[in-house]
């Protein structure tokens, strides 16, 4: 198993994260919590696909498997670890079946397999990328009827000139609207550049601007989104800030450059007075911060829409 440890963003990490978890519960019909109990630090240096995999595996599990009530994750920092703890109010797991949870291909209830699939080696591999990172997973409690808490433990490093944000400021990514809000906004004939190197994000735009009629088009970084956006007139274009290759800030320059004169919408998990004037001076026309409010970017690209009639 290959292990990469880079630098990246862990409030964008967790923005982008916790927006998804959000929409996937709402799908299915139950609240989800964001907790942070620690000062976190703004950015960490580990395997952020394999950090992603892990969360994605324990969260999505609880979401999938709780009917009803909520699915917490908290999130906390000490001694060079981070801790995930994801507690849900589903079905529980009995001593009995508890004994298979770590065995691939088997699930702890068989009926499990029958309503909703899958091959059993979910909590398999979370421990074992788990481990892979300095850490471990464990099933903390769980009682049948009332749910489960898992913890995944992971190992990061971080530079001594890193910052560390309070909890306040890791605690507002659960803003996303009511889904009432996508049936008002109209954006038909629009055409939507988003230049974003997640995934996850890539998905939580598009589920939002789902009914909207708009069109989009993707580019995982700024060389890609530079690249499509001098070949084909966009309406408007999204774009991240933080992302390999070349950053939004770089590719916003080249863009006004070549006059490229369309808005321009910087997305970033920093709300900071300091950021939005570098992006302003960068080229960029508009600012919206992660994670993505579904009210404010359908109300900014309707603006934006009414504009270019």
């Amino acid at each position: 198993m290959v292990v990469e440890k880079i630098e990246f963003s862990l409030t964008e990490f967790l923005a982008d994260f916790t927006s998804l978890m959000g929409i996937r519960a709402r799908e299915n019909g139950i609240t989800f919590k964001f907790k942070v109990e620690s000062k976190l630090p703004k950015a960490v240096i580990s395997d952020s696909t394999r950090i992603r995999q892990i969360l994605s595996n324990v969260v999505g599990n609880a979401i999938k498997f709780t009917e009803k009530g909520s699915v917490e994750l908290v999130v906390g920092f000490s001694d060079s670890r981070l801790n995930f703890r994801v507690t849900d109010t589903g079905r529980g797991i009995s001593k009995d079946q508890r004994t298979k949870l770590f065995q691939a291909f088997a699930q702890a209830d068989s009926s499990i397999t029958r309503k909703f699939g899958g091959t059993g080696l979910g909590l398999v591999l979370t421990k074992k990328l788990s481990q892979a990172l300095g850490g471990d997973f464990f099933l903390i409690e769980s009682e049948l009827g009332k749910g489960s808490t898992f913890e995944a433990i992971i190992s990061v490093e971080y530079n001594q000139e890193t910052q560390f944000l309070p909890a306040s400021e890791f605690e507002l990514f659960q803003k996303v609207a009511p889904k009432t809000e996508l049936t008002r906004v109209d954006l038909t004939g629009f055409n939507i550049l988003l230049v974003e190197d997640s995934p996850d994000n890539q998905m939580l735009v598009k589920t939002i601007l789902a009914k909207t009629k708009a069109h989009i088009d993707f580019a995982k970084d700024g060389i890609e989104g530079v690249k499509s956006a001098l070949e084909k007139e966009y309406d408007v274009i999204l774009m991240d800030i933080q992302m390999p290759n070349m950053d939004g800030h770089e590719a916003v320059r080249i863009l006004r450059s070549r006059d490229v004169h369309v808005p321009i919408v910087a997305l970033t998990a920093h709300a900071m007075k300091e950021e939005r004037e570098r992006a302003v001076e960068s080229g960029f026309s508009h600012f919206l911060t992660k994670p993505i409010d579904r009210d404010s970017l359908t109300k900014l690209l309707e603006k934006l829409h009414k504009n270019s009639r």
